[in-house]
């Protein structure tokens, strides 16, 4: 009965922080308000506020990027290719986008950096 006590007194007491413990738990800084973390309600708002490709590497492999990037720029340019022509046949329009792709400062064959 004695030992029980004792035990029950020995866990209570270990289970007790000291000033200083509770101190340390106690003033960690919120970081909810962290001046670093960007705060957009739109991709777009996101995108223009992110300064990624300054800090990133050459891209050594552009054409792994051709389909999709072209695939995007073909979905932009077809709407404004057919207000601006219509008439023509789709492939004719598909003829129209790969030539202006060519040039296309989106095209990432023409964004690579010559070192």
């Amino acid at each position: 009965m004695l030992s029980k006590r004792a035990e029950e007194a020995k866990k209570k007491q270990n289970r007790l922080a000291s000033e200083e413990e509770y101190e340390k738990m106690v003033l960690v800084s919120n970081t909810n308000r962290d001046d670093s973390i960007i705060e957009a309600r739109s991709v777009e708002e996101a995108l223009a506020k992110i300064t990624v490709t300054d800090s990133l590497p050459v891209d050594r492999h552009p054409e792994k990027r051709l389909k999709a990037s072209f695939k995007a720029f073909e979905e932009a340019e077809l709407p404004r290719l057919k207000e601006e022509k219509p008439g023509l046949t789709h492939n004719q329009y598909k003829d129209l986008i790969w030539k202006l792709w060519k040039k296309s400062p989106d095209n990432p064959l023409n964004q690579v950096e010559k070192a």
